[in-house]
């Protein structure tokens, strides 16, 4: 039993429960998100006054928006100005989003193709730099063993992004999300290739299961920060260890200064400017509407320290997963001979992913296949065996889940009460627009 349940609910929350009531005849007239994701948990906390939330954990989602735009959508009661009409996850903007993600099955195998074309390009073009028979050589090195040790450092990676996912979606009571439907967005986001120079899936993953326009787009770009956190981290460690050894040529010193410098003092302005003025931004328009919610993004940083349901573990994650990232690009160049140092691995990785495959379009195939053997190749690498190695690691990153993403498009699809693939969106009477 509710607190207070004896207590009479106001009229509109009386409308509210009738609308969603199982036999109520509108009830399959409503977007899937609204009845999907954590709305009935949201029903249940606001008939409850004992239910608070903790302070600042969710300051930066207009929770409440939900129920305003029932009440607008129904001609009940809510004011328009209090709700972003972007909050209406209709069937036209959840299908623009997801068309992003996986258009037609023609343009899929198109981008596929395309994208290995790329691929193969940027390596011929290597190829030709480094000279065929020196990389034939170098080919003629494999060793084996590395060759799967490459394979579970991308496992382990894969493992670290569940966990940092997990975190993010969890943190200030966000969305919730079956086991099922939050593989398929971890799948989805983690090669990269369907997120076409965005966050698409993150998003769509996020909104389908009843987040607000806002949550969605803090929690997405949370996710990027927390995605180059820990690698700035590790850049910051390698390069003062370099300094301090003196091994500083290759890489030349130049390059190794800022990457001791520069994190600590961004992380610092960051944090500083996120608890001053990120109330400031978050109801502005225009660019200052998005360094709100960059601002926001640091802010949920902290909530994943301090929260009860996360303790750090998604920092952890995504530290693991770029542990388990530089590693398997170290494995593949030791697979022809070459074995690097840690630290100038970690200083490269960072360079060559100058745009990681989650903001790169069809996951960095031919840019960083062709920037990254070059960035290794200036710290001291041979080409050839940045450009063998290199190929192994993106075929393990990029390529292999790239089956597993196709194959939980469905489930992808169907977050939140949303139709399968080939079944025809609901859609809302005419008379009931917001």
């Amino acid at each position: 039993m509710l607190a207070n349940a004896g207590e009479p609910k106001p009229p509109f929350r009386l409308h509210v429960d009738a609308l969603l009531a199982d036999e109520s005849p509108v009830r399959g007239t409503l977007p899937p998100a609204l009845l999907g994701g954590n709305l009935a948990k949201e029903r249940r906390d606001a008939h409850s006054p004992g239910v608070q939330t903790a302070p600042g954990v969710r300051s930066w989602c207009d929770s409440a928006c939900r129920p305003r735009l029932l009440g607008q959508v129904f001609g009940l009661s809510g004011d328009r100005k209090d709700c972003d009409v972007a909050d209406t996850w209709r069937g036209e903007a959840a299908d623009r989003l997801w068309n992003r993600i996986a258009p037609s099955p023609r343009k899929l195998l198109l981008m596929c193709l395309f994208a290995a074309l790329l691929y193969g390009a940027a390596n011929v073009g290597l190829c030709t730099i480094a000279g065929f028979e020196t990389v034939g050589r170098r080919l003629s090195r494999l060793d084996w063993p590395y060759i799967a040790a490459s394979l579970g450092g991308v496992a382990v990676a894969l493992a670290g992004y569940r966990l940092a996912y997990e975190g993010i979606s969890k943190v200030g009571g966000g969305p919730e999300l079956t086991a099922a439907e939050r593989w398929a967005a971890v799948i989805a986001g983690f090669g990269g290739f369907l997120s076409r120079g965005g966050a698409s899936v993150d998003k769509f993953a996020m909104r389908a299961a009843g987040a607000s326009e806002r949550d969605a787009e803090v929690r997405v770009a949370g996710l990027d920060a927390l995605e180059h956190a820990p690698l700035a981290l590790g850049c910051c460690a390698s390069a003062i260890y370099l300094l301090v050894t003196g091994r500083t040529d290759p890489p030349a010193l130049d390059f190794v200064w800022p990457w001791a410098v520069a994190p600590p003092v961004g992380a610092a302005v960051a944090a500083f400017a996120a608890t001053r003025y990120r109330d400031r931004f978050r109801e502005a328009k225009g660019w200052r509407r998005w360094l709100g919610v960059a601002l926001d993004a640091v802010w949920m940083l902290r909530q994943l320290v301090s929260e009860a349901t996360g303790r750090g573990l998604p920092m952890v994650g995504m530290a693991l997963f770029w542990a388990g990232e530089i590693y398997s690009l170290w494995a593949g160049m030791a697979t022809f001979g070459y074995h690097m140092s840690v630290p100038s691995v970690i200083l490269r990785d960072a360079v060559g992913y100058a745009l990681s495959r989650r903001s790169a379009p069809f996951g960095g195939a031919g840019f960083i296949d062709l920037f990254l053997p070059l960035v290794l190749w200036d710290s001291g690498a041979p080409l050839a065996a940045a450009v063998a190695g290199c190929f192994v690691y993106r075929f393990f990153s990029l390529w292999l889940p790239l089956p597993a993403t196709i194959a939980e498009l469905p489930k992808l699809r169907t977050i939140g009460g949303g139709p399968s693939l080939g079944e025809p969106e609901p859609r809302v009477a005419d008379n009931a627009s917001c």
